[in-house]
């Protein structure tokens, strides 16, 4: 409890002193703890000589100036407080249910639960399976749309969870998280680029990616690259995919098509890219930003073709389903992701990072 050697008394001296406390300066009042509650409403009217009613409006007043912060439990502190009381609450990560999380996904949740424990953050994880609809791996998955993900996030507001923060994987639409921004206190984005100013932002540099698959294309000797997605509304490997298209018209670097080969997503565009394959001259390499998806061509495609001579298949995730079937990749540290994300909470400092790409030699390049 604060020091009851206080001077003055009536409304102005009960102000005073509560801005001063409010701010941090002890000097006055004895050395204390910035955590120490501001006395009650009844305590305060004792010591200063006025109404129960007067005190709580000066604190009312001074709450709504920011200078004091209310805890759940009801009781009044210091602002200097507010990043100590916040630090007790959870980091919330509103995502997929656990059974739809890819091997990237579950990389970045050994980040989040890395950093939190060296921080002793809890994580309230918040699952929803309309997020990604996948009754199984073999199936495409269905990504939720703008009014799901809306409903989604209103329900989650409704909540009124206490956060330290709140992370939101790459699935999450701008458009909808822009519509809640007045709702979140220290967001952060992972994975993808966002043009949020008022988030976080930890992404995986697609245009360094992209300048890197081409040049190591490029000095194995593919004579064009064909750009494909197994996902049509997938953010990621939409923002990668035109990160090589730009870079390719800058290099010069043919292209098999002028579009994506939305492979399985429908089965004309896998066919769409076998009839192109037959037709081309030299040797192609396919770029597919999702190690799924190349590992779901290179199964279907390693019959027809000599995987890593005439043909190449190159992904841009790298995660361990890339490393197990040999599988070249440009790779992103994930786990970092997911530690940067949680400092950014913790330290109060929310900036645009990026974290940048490595090469994999797998053996289908």
């Amino acid at each position: 409890m604060m020091s009851q050697n206080v001077q003055g008394s009536g409304r102005e001296a009960l102000e005073k002193f509560l801005r001063e406390v409010g701010g941090g300066d002890w000097s006055v009042h004895g050395p204390q703890q910035s955590s120490a509650p501001v006395p009650t409403t009844r305590e305060l009217g004792e010591r200063f000589g006025i109404s129960n009613t007067t005190a709580f409006r000066v604190v009312r007043e001074l709450l709504d100036e920011g200078v004091l912060c209310r805890r759940d439990n009801g009781r009044y502190y210091p602002a200097s407080a507010r990043e100590l009381i916040r630090s007790h609450y959870p980091i919330a990560f509103p995502t997929r249910r656990f059974e739809s999380w890819t091997s990237m996904l579950r990389d970045i949740m050994i980040g989040v639960t890395r950093g939190c424990g060296d921080l002793r953050n809890g994580i309230l994880l918040v699952h929803d399976e309309r997020l990604v609809e996948q009754p199984s791996v073999e199936e495409v998955a269905k990504l939720a749309d703008e009014s799901v993900q809306q409903e989604i996030l209103g329900r989650f507001v409704e909540r009124g969870d206490l956060l330290s923060g709140i992370i939101f994987d790459e699935i999450w639409n701008d458009e909808v998280l822009g519509g809640f921004a007045k709702h979140f206190d220290r967001p952060v984005v992972i994975y993808r680029e966002t043009q949020l100013d008022s988030f976080g932002n930890v992404a995986a540099d697609f245009e360094t990616g992209a300048l890197l698959a081409l040049t190591h294309l490029q000095s194995r000797g593919y004579d064009r690259i064909a750009l494909a997605s197994p996902l049509q509304d997938y953010l990621p490997n939409r923002r990668f995919l035109e990160c090589c298209s730009i870079q390719a018209s800058r290099q010069g670097y043919p292209l098999l098509s002028d579009g994506i080969y939305e492979f399985r997503s429908s089965d004309k565009g896998f066919r769409s890219l076998q009839r192109d394959l037959k037709k081309a001259e030299g040797r192609v390499a396919i770029i597919c930003p999702e190690d799924n998806g190349a590992l779901w061509l290179k199964q279907n495609l390693e019959g027809k073709y000599a995987l890593g001579d005439e043909l190449g298949i190159l992904s841009a995730m790298g995660t361990s389903v890339a490393r197990e079937n040999r599988i070249s990749s440009i790779t992103y540290d994930f786990v970092e992701i997911g530690e940067r994300a949680v400092r950014m909470i913790i330290q109060s400092e929310l900036r645009h990072e990026t974290v940048a790409p490595q090469l994999y030699f797998g053996k289908t390049t």
